[in-house]
């Protein structure tokens, strides 16, 4: 079903004719391979992610599952269940984070075939700076969803086949209501809570 896992991930850097790298943000849907961005970056940050990622939620809405490797912003193998601001963030939203096994790239396979394409397309040879390189990713992304068959979709196109009909992003998280019997913690920002303070 679409809109039920979201893949994401930066594609492996790669230098633009500036000697600069472009760090491509690449977001899309796993049932129908629609590309929702490929988005170039100078660093693979949770600034530069959110921006990115608030800008396709509020075009495309959002998906039930983000399906993400280990590596920053969006997992972290020392972290509790391997979540960082970003996956808490997401799952404030509603959606929750779902993470390839370590050293398992694989795993999300749909996501890394479409890469080895953007690769081909985009950085052999790349452009000079990130602005003509982001022309060539839009290049890219809209070839993908609308001009190219996919065997996997019976040679539809992405764009033919995907319902973008996804729950709309909310502008602003809702508060937590708790039963008035249950007792509210602060937690640390190392993760722990003083219970025995409150008995």
């Amino acid at each position: 079903m679409c809109n039920e896992v979201w893949s994401a991930d930066y594609k492996g850097k790669f230098l633009m004719g500036n000697k600069i790298y472009c760090h491509p943000l690449t977001i899309a849907d796993s049932k129908s391979r629609f590309v929702f961005t490929a988005k170039g970056h100078y660093k693979e940050n949770l600034a530069s992610a959110k921006a990115e990622f608030k800008r396709v939620f509020r075009i495309y809405g959002i998906p039930n599952q983000i399906h993400t490797d280990n590596g920053s912003p969006f997992g972290s193998v020392a972290a509790t269940q391997r979540f960082t601001r970003l996956s808490y963030w997401f799952i404030e939203l509603g959606i929750m984070p779902v993470f390839s096994d370590p050293a398992h790239p694989e795993q999300n396979g749909r996501h890394e075939r479409m890469h080895r394409d953007l690769k081909a397309a985009c950085a052999k040879p790349s452009a000079f700076d990130l602005k003509a390189q982001q022309r060539r990713l839009n290049h890219f992304v809209k070839e993908y969803n609308h001009i190219r068959p996919h065997e996997a979709l019976g040679m539809e196109t992405p764009a033919s086949v995907h319902d973008f009909n996804a729950r709309l992003y909310p502008e602003k998280i809702p508060n937590f209501d708790y039963d008035p019997e249950m007792r509210v913690l602060k937690v640390t920002k190392n993760g722990s809570v003083r219970w025995g303070s409150y008995n």
